[in-house]
């Protein structure tokens, strides 16, 4: 978990937590078994928002959505 990481996680959560005054914004959430983590989550109304934040560029099968 480095410093970049890090970076845009927060600017992440600061940019939502600023546009959505309605909604409920959630960082580093971790699974019960532990197996991973969610980045940010939103609760807006009904809509549930689950962002996976990367601060690395992406490979191109990444891209391709292999």
């Amino acid at each position: 978990y480095n410093s970049k990481a890090k970076y845009l996680e927060n600017k992440v959560e600061k940019l939502f937590k600023q546009k959505l005054k309605h909604g409920k914004v959630y960082k580093n959430l971790k699974f019960t078994d532990e197996s991973g983590e969610i980045d940010i989550l939103i609760i807006l109304e009904e809509y549930v928002l689950i962002f996976e934040c990367k601060s690395t560029k992406f490979k191109e099968a990444g891209k391709r959505g292999d």
